[in-house]
């Protein structure tokens, strides 16, 4: 999966040609201040589509600047690309970085107190919530939809007394 965001001060030769060059897993695109015209906005998507054609990569996020020119993401759906939105992603990998966050600090997680703020649920968020319940001492949850985590924090409960029972 690659990121593609604009480059914010492109040289004055870069911005009117339109560069594109990846680095590590991010996608640079000169476009310059102002969303280019149809013209340049399919160009870029060609010369994006032949980056992402060597990598073998379908998946990718783009910035909120490249999400508000319709023609490139559109010439990406017809190259066939899916074009994942970044919260999605920031869901997926947020346990992770949790990890890195606690290792980094050399923190104990079974002496760690966690809170999260949950405004929508979605099946990721549970999926986080009951892997980090397990893993850490406490779980604040602070969120307008106490109803629909009672379900949630019911099971985990459950689960972890007959664990707790069956190790002993």
């Amino acid at each position: 999966m690659y990121y593609i965001e604009n480059v914010d001060k492109p040289a004055i030769i870069k911005k009117a040609l339109g560069k594109v060059k990846l680095k590590n897993n991010k996608i640079l695109v000169s476009v310059g201040d102002k969303i280019p015209g149809e013209f340049k906005s399919k160009w870029l998507a060609k010369k994006t589509h032949k980056i992402l054609d060597k990598t073998n990569s379908k998946k990718i996020v783009l910035s909120k600047e490249l999400q508000k020119n319709e023609i490139y993401q559109n010439m990406l759906y017809s190259y066939g690309y899916d074009i994942i939105d970044g919260k999605w992603l920031f869901e997926g990998i947020s346990c992770m970085g949790l990890d890195y966050i606690v290792k980094l600090n050399e923190i104990k997680k079974e002496e760690t107190q966690i809170s999260v703020l949950v405004n929508h649920l979605t099946d990721y968020t549970l999926q986080n919530i009951k892997n980090i319940s397990k893993e850490y001492k406490t779980l604040n949850i602070v969120t307008n939809h106490i109803e629909k985590l009672k379900k949630v924090q019911d099971k985990i409960y459950e689960e972890k007394r007959t664990y707790d029972y069956s190790n002993k």
